[in-house]
């Protein structure tokens, strides 16, 4: 502002550039206000890159019925939109209800002749996968039609398929930008790395990690948060942390990520002691380091713990809750089986509940028994998300419980009604690096014969996993835990091995586990330390509500 005033007063106003770059300048700093005052002053001076400037300056600060309205206005005007200005309005198309506005947008651009320029074809494939319409079959027509694709181009179709769940897809795709000779930046390696991740392909992962190191982007704390969450996904959190001390630690990006691998392995007590250490090295915590940390003390039950910090957040660390910290309090109090804490949490949200939070007060509702609760859960559920099968699902299974089988034939009726259908979860397994993936309501696994022969020569033997169960169960009893719905899942994959009737369902947790066996003792040892996870990716309703 004070060079503005300066401007002002020695008379440099006078010119499109000043203008200009006084827009863009307000705008960077975060004040589209006064981005808007500078525009709307000089009128009769603006040319294209004026219009241009604030066109961006709306499209930054998430402004998009602005961006279309100015958009409309200047061609009214005669000025017509070049390159940047198309860049500019296509990024204003995420939300679904500028799916159409960006179809039109799409159209217009090959109206003019642009269709073939690198920049503008990436804003379009960056529309295609940002909005929640998920057209990535759009954004591949529009990569397979340019002629020349840079950098941009494979690196956003790249994690287009990662952040679409298409992790093998993603796979074959970075292999064929080695093939071409594309130049790998930090950008693909995390995209990658995600895609390994989901997979679970740990020798994969580490050989992407022997490609960050030879380029030199260990260090980057995008590629750093990436590997953390890579292997602690497949299972080896030491790794993970000799990443995540490899990498800056200059703001909350790696932190987040190791504190989510030490949640998820059950060493909460880590993750917190982390987050202490993010305070007292004055690492400026945001919202997903709460979201962290909450789920920490959730996993390792320390209920008071974590109310301190979620009742802390705003007041002393200046972080407002959303809707997902809630949903972390209602997880924390669910877990520890109080329940009625969980339900005063949600009717005391000063906005609306949404379809995360109420999943997660029904797994609350699931992991207590409480079935008449559910049921008046799952009713909102299905008013927001009618067509997710999960809620009718688990609310079937609870009724199956206590045998109210009125209740079941009733929600099946209503599925079929509504035509919703039960989507199978996925497993694969890598055995000799190869990948094989099926649906859980398709026939017996193909190893199920090495399965049989391995069991006898396991590091750990049923009865000892029985013994950790046993273990882990009065440990959870002290803590005032009721049920964790994970153990009888393990136990059924301990009965699938010698069981006579191998049903789907067993068959699915057999090969899950069998993929471990058949690779490294140490990942078969943290199946055991994390069994209440070991369905996590198998893409089942019970993960989702637990």
């Amino acid at each position: 502002m004070q060079l503005h005033a300066m401007i002002i007063k020695h008379g440099w106003e006078v010119g499109n550039t000043v203008y200009n770059a006084l827009i863009t300048a307000y705008s960077e700093c975060g004040s589209i206000e006064d981005a808007t005052r500078v525009f709307d002053s000089a009128p009769s001076t603006r040319d294209l890159i004026t219009w241009n400037s604030m066109l961006a300056a709306y499209v930054k600060h998430d402004t998009g019925a602005l961006a279309f309205s100015l958009f409309a206005e200047m061609q009214k005007l005669g000025f017509g939109p070049d390159i940047y200005t198309h860049t500019s309005i296509l990024s204003a198309c995420f939300e679904e209800a500028c799916k159409n506005q960006g179809k039109s947008l799409h159209a217009l651009v090959i109206k003019r002749g642009l269709e073939q320029s690198a920049s503008v074809c990436n804003a379009l494939i960056a529309m295609y996968l940002g909005s929640r319409c998920n057209c990535l079959e759009d954004a591949l027509r529009v990569f397979e039609s340019m002629e020349v694709r840079d950098r941009v181009s494979w690196n956003s179709i790249l994690t287009g398929f990662s952040q679409f769940g298409l992790s093998e897809d993603a796979l074959k795709f970075f292999l064929e930008m080695q093939h071409g000779n594309i130049e790998i930046d930090h950008y693909a390696i995390c995209a990658v790395l995600r895609s390994c991740a989901d997979l679970a392909t740990l020798q994969l992962g580490q050989q992407i990690h022997v490609v960050a190191l030879k380029s030199g982007f260990e260090s980057n704390e995008f590629v750093g948060s990436s590997l953390i969450f890579m292997y602690s996904k497949c299972g080896i959190i030491e790794d993970a942390r000799r990443s995540f001390e490899s990498t800056l630690k200059e703001n909350s990006i790696t932190w987040n990520s190791i504190m989510f691998g030490y949640a998820q392995h059950g060493q909460g007590k880590v993750a917190l002691d982390l987050f202490f250490l993010m305070r007292k090295g004055k690492v400026r915590l945001d919202h997903i380091t709460f979201v962290a940390v909450l789920t920490a003390c959730s996993h390792i039950g320390l209920v008071e713990e974590g109310c301190k910090i979620l009742n802390s957040m705003e007041s002393d660390y200046g972080v407002p809750l959303r809707m997902e910290h809630y949903a972390c309090g209602i997880d924390l109090f669910g877990r520890a089986g109080r329940l009625d804490k969980a339900k005063a949490l949600v009717e005391g949200m000063p906005f609306q509940p949404n379809a995360m939070v109420w999943k997660t007060l029904l797994g609350a509702c699931r992991t207590c028994g409480d079935i008449e609760l559910a049921a008046e859960v799952a009713s909102r559920l299905l008013e927001l998300e009618p067509e997710e099968h999960c809620t009718y699902v688990l609310l079937s299974d609870m009724y199956g419980h206590v045998g109210n089988w009125d209740k079941i034939a009733a929600m099946k009726r209503l599925m079929r009604n509504r035509g919703v259908k039960k989507v199978p979860g996925w497993s694969w397994i890598e055995v000799k690096n190869e990948n094989g993936n099926y649906a859980s309501s398709i026939g017996p696994v193909r190893h199920l014969d090495k399965a049989k022969a391995l069991v006898k020569g396991m590091p750990i033997q049923p009865d000892a996993m029985y013994d950790e169960i046993a273990t882990a169960k009065r440990l959870m009893r002290k803590r005032g835990v009721k049920r964790v719905p994970g153990w009888i899942e393990v136990k059924n994959v301990v009965h699938a091995f010698n069981a006579e009737d191998h049903s789907n369902y067993h068959c699915q947790k057999i090969d899950d586990i069998l993929g471990a066996l058949m690779e490294e003792t140490v990942v078969w040892k943290m199946v055991v330390q994390s069994y209440s996870h070991v369905i996590a990716d198998a893409g089942g309703c019970t993960s989702q509500y637990s």
